[in-house]
């Protein structure tokens, strides 16, 4: 169990109070940085690679599996119902084991989840292993960030977990070229492209949660990237700070505090909004594209039509996982700069305000677009949408570090996430209700649809 240190530890570390000069102060941030984000960007990239994976396999698993677009909508937003449910407990425990235990056991179990799910032959057995995902995951968005509250100020926690949250659009943009090398596999050792696409994928965060149990440190006593004098200051300013917070707010250190934040409430649902859009593009970009691809989506049609020649299927899907990355890469550059800038300004709302606001007027004008300059300025219109999107993550992921103190950090920005998560239940979900019933089985063109009325 992670011990926790007081400033009595300090004193017995080096015997009076530590008093670092401010470029020294700068320099142990910055080791920590360079060693706490590379353990959390990986985590959120190996998170990210292993939720996209269906995105990939979609085209080519809903033909084997014979599943129509409203169950791989249902199934792809299952994942989120147990993480949602579960995402609390699971941090709490991790807060309890630490972060080293907590954290790498979930990666492991999830990585076996994810490579299980190769074996999936029908709807049951399909819910069953997203369900199974969303348990494993559940402990690893909030436990990075209460991790990182350990070592990192309010003000500091905005660059650094978009720095954590950059591994999520890197792992989009690279997932695409490697689902579709993995893709072109298809028929070796008598298995399908999608079936070595979660195997392989699945092994890669299971051997790298090995890893993390190696490289992660549960409190900054323990940070190996620091000096004796360095670990003090580091621990020192933890305890000033929680002791300030709790002062100021006693009743912070009631476990259960996060309740009576009517703004953690508010941020939570916000973050839904944005979770219900985002999980929506991702697992149906590459159907979409398809569509575009075919012509089929000016006919108001989303739907995947198998060739009966397997290497021309293979070839097809890769094309697929590889146009997708289209999407992710001004989306990452968005998300780094925007939190940069928030930090450096020290602001947040307009932030937010001015990057939701932009993707809503994205969303809005696509169907009239494509209604006017074909399905290409759309597709343009979606990457922005997607871009506005996610540059907010950094300042609204960030706000609850100013809410939330003492023991009711880690069950609060629990809460925050799983809130937030069953954004990607509602968001696949609604979209693969509308697929299934458009006209033959596909998504209606709302352009179609308006003009079919004229």
């Amino acid at each position: 169990m992670r011990r926790r240190f007081t400033a009595f530890d300090v004193e017995d570390r080096v015997g009076q109070k530590v008093t670092l000069s401010s470029q020294a102060q700068a320099a142990v941030r910055h080791k920590l940085m360079w060693a706490l984000c590379p353990c959390g960007f990986l985590i959120t990239f190996l998170t990210y690679l292993d939720r996209s994976s269906l995105a990939f396999a979609a085209p080519q698993m809903l033909a084997d599996l014979h599943l129509d677009s409203a169950t791989y909508g249902l199934g792809a937003g299952l994942l989120f119902a147990t993480y949602s449910v579960l995402m609390m407990p699971g941090t709490m425990l991790v807060e309890w084991l630490g972060a080293p235990n907590g954290l790498s056991a979930a990666t492991v179990a999830w990585g076996l989840v994810t490579a299980l799910t190769s074996l999936v032959r029908g709807a049951p057995s399909f819910f069953a292993a997203r369900l199974a995902l969303g348990a494993a995951e559940a402990c690893c968005f909030p436990g990075i960030w209460v991790h990182l509250t350990l070592f990192f100020t309010e003000a500091e926690m905005t660059l650094t977990y978009s720095i954590v949250l950059a591994g999520t659009l890197l792992s989009l943009a690279l997932g695409g070229p490697m689902a579709a090398g993995l893709l072109l596999l298809d028929g070796a050792l008598g298995l399908r492209g999608w079936q070595w696409l979660f195997i392989a994928e699945g092994a890669l965060t299971a051997l790298c949660g090995i890893l993390l149990r190696c490289v992660l440190v549960s409190s900054p006593a323990d940070a190996w990237c620091l000096t004796e004098e360095e670990r003090a200051w580091a621990v020192q300013r933890k305890c000033t700070a929680d002791e300030a917070a709790t002062a100021q707010d006693p009743a912070s250190m009631c476990i259960w505090r996060w309740i009576l934040q009517w703004r953690l409430w508010l941020l939570g649902f916000c973050f839904y909004l944005v979770q219900t859009t985002f999980f929506a593009v991702i697992f149906w970009t590459p159907l979409i594209l398809e569509a575009i691809l075919s012509g089929n989506f000016a006919a108001g049609v989303v739907k995947h039509k198998p060739s009966p020649d397997q290497r021309v299927e293979a070839a097809h899907t890769s094309h697929l996982a590889l146009l997708s990355t289209v999407l992710y890469v001004p989306a990452g550059l968005a998300l780094c700069a925007l939190a940069f800038t928030s930090m450096r300004f020290r602001e947040r709302n307009l932030h937010c305000f001015i990057s939701l606001a932009f993707s809503g007027a994205a969303f809005i004008l696509v169907p009239t677009a494509m209604a006017a300059r074909g399905a290409a300025s759309g597709y343009a219109l979606l990457v922005l949408a997607a871009l506005g999107i996610t540059g907010a993550w950094g300042p609204i992921a960030s706000w609850p570090a100013l809410l939330l103190a003492g023991r009711s950090r880690a069950p609060g920005y629990a809460f925050f996430n799983s809130f937030a998560g069953w954004g990607g239940f509602t968001g696949p979900y609604i979209l693969g209700m509308l697929s299934a019933h458009g006209p033959s089985d596909g998504v209606r063109n709302p352009c179609r649809s308006a003009s079919d009325h004229h």
